[in-house]
């Protein structure tokens, strides 16, 4: 019987105009560890075999806004395996084995995390969201409070400190709640406790 695997794929920017998606991690069905793809090699070119299939295509069709993300479980047929496993059944990519995704906690085996980091203050945050599963905010979807509560728990997956959760608002609202947003801001400052910007008239 083939082996299966769960492939985690997100809607990304390659640029300011253009949307793509990646696959970012593979985790074998049973076990614990989840392998993450080089970024340079997690796009439809360098993944000819898994983009051809039918699932994952359909998979592509549901993609189109940035942020957006599926998981799904795949059977390895010979061509994957080939692909994904060297000849004992390790998880590996062209021949070359994969970094595992550090920290991570399995708490839904067909919903792979990405790793838990200690994030200095100064980091940039744009560079750390990168890895926050999170659509935009446009005020309807789906309402605030849920919204909030979404974008708290994935922050707390990247170990962003609550102190910085307010620059990350700013980078998943668009629309009516960018407006209000920025009009905050001119009113407000980021410096504002975390509490304080939890606007139920977001």
């Amino acid at each position: 019987m083939s082996p299966r695997a769960n492939f985690h794929f997100l809607a990304d920017a390659l640029d300011a105009k253009t949307t793509v998606v990646r696959v970012l991690t593979i985790q074998l069905e049973g076990e614990d560890t989840v392998f993450q793809f080089p970024r340079e090699q997690q796009l439809k070119e360098h993944h000819p075999a898994l983009f051809g299939t039918t699932i994952v295509k359909n998979v592509i069709k549901g993609l189109k806004i940035r942020g957006k993300f599926r998981n799904i479980r795949i059977t390895l047929a010979d061509e994957l395996q080939q692909e994904y496993l060297d000849k004992e059944g390790n998880v590996c990519f062209h021949y070359q084995y994969l970094d595992e995704v550090q920290g991570y906690v399995n708490l839904n085996p067909t919903a792979p995390q990405i790793s838990r980091t200690n994030l200095d203050t100064n980091i940039p945050i744009h560079s750390v969201v990168k890895n926050l599963i999170l659509e935009k905010f446009n005020g309807k979807n789906p309402n605030a409070k849920t919204f909030l509560s979404i974008l708290v728990k994935e922050c707390e997956q990247l170990n962003i400190e609550s102190s910085r959760y307010s620059e990350v608002l700013r980078l998943f609202v668009k629309g009516p709640a960018l407006d209000w947003y920025l009009t905050f801001l001119k009113i407000n400052s980021l410096s504002y406790e975390w509490e304080f910007w939890q606007n139920p008239n977001l």
